[in-house]
């Protein structure tokens, strides 16, 4: 049980991480860069892969079964 809520906190931390920096990165948009390109910006970011790996982190530690194997 204490493994999955470090592994909850763990991916709540990388995705707060990673999500801020991609909202951050929206103020491009405001200068003047298309949709397209802003995707593609975000996508070359390392920032935007902290988001996805804390966002699986958060739904296996969620949705793995709790069952010990014996």
């Amino acid at each position: 049980m204490i493994y999955r809520i470090s592994l909850l906190l763990i991916g709540i931390c990388f995705s707060l991480a990673g999500g801020v920096s991609v909202v951050s990165y929206l103020n491009m948009i405001t200068t003047g860069v298309g949709y397209r390109d802003y995707f593609v910006f975000i996508l070359t970011r390392f920032e935007f892969y902290i988001l996805l790996a804390g966002l699986v982190i958060i739904i296996s530690s969620i949705y793995s079964s709790n069952k010990k194997s014996e």
